[in-house]
């Protein structure tokens, strides 16, 4: 039988060795890509932002979406899982989730979050040493995953906050009705989230 204890020793050594820090040196990366690649990867998260906009436009002209009041833009963990860096855009009015008509899409982080699968693929691999097999699983590996993915949403945070004038405008945007109190919020799924931006809006945007 395991100890628990060694187990937990052969986890923390683990991590230490092939994971703690290793974001440091790739961030460099990360920001060179982003760098030499800004307007092609903000203008397709604006685009898929603008064409959302055109559907939500078409619903508030039937009457069967109020105006916006709340876009909720969602680090989600499932898709992390998966390999996948989609971020999750979601336009409420003033109810929030109680808003049953629900209007959202998805725009991909993958520049941020390549090199991080890559790295937990890697490491998955690492598991079956001799000195951690069967002590490390395949299940602390994703935990491993979702804890260094933390770190990669929080750079993905302070790109899209660097860029949300950009993100949100547009012909379509700008033809929402929209409450007078327009907030861009940050965080994950339907929990926990911070304000990223509130809009000042003219008259002609907002619902009388």
């Amino acid at each position: 039988m395991i100890k628990k204890a060694d187990k937990m020793d052969k986890i923390t050594h683990f991590y230490e060795n092939y994971i703690e820090n290793s974001y440091k040196e790739v961030f460099i990366e990360i920001e060179d890509d982003y760098i030499k690649n800004k307007d092609t990867i903000i203008d397709n998260i604006q685009n898929t932002i603008n064409k959302t906009c055109e559907e939500i436009y078409k619903l508030q002209q039937n009457e069967e979406k109020e105006p916006i009041k709340y876009i909720f833009i969602s680090f989600l963990r499932t898709q992390i899982l998966r390999n996948s860096s989609n971020y999750r855009v979601d336009f409420y009015d003033d109810r929030i989730f109680l808003d049953e008509d629900e209007c959202h899409c998805y725009f991909d982080m993958n520049f941020i979050f390549k090199p991080l699968f890559k790295k937990m693929d890697e490491i998955e691999k690492k598991k079956d040493d001799s000195m951690y097999m069967r002590q490390v699983t395949s299940i602390d590996v994703e935990d491993f995953k979702l804890y260094e993915s933390l770190k990669y949403n929080l750079l993905a945070k302070e790109i899209l906050k660097e860029n949300i004038d950009t993100i949100f405008k547009g012909e379509n945007f700008d033809l929402l009705k929209k409450d007078k109190e327009l907030v861009v919020v940050f965080g994950e799924y339907k929990d926990n989230f911070e304000i990223m931006k509130k809009f000042v809006l003219s008259e002609s945007s907002v619902e009388e």
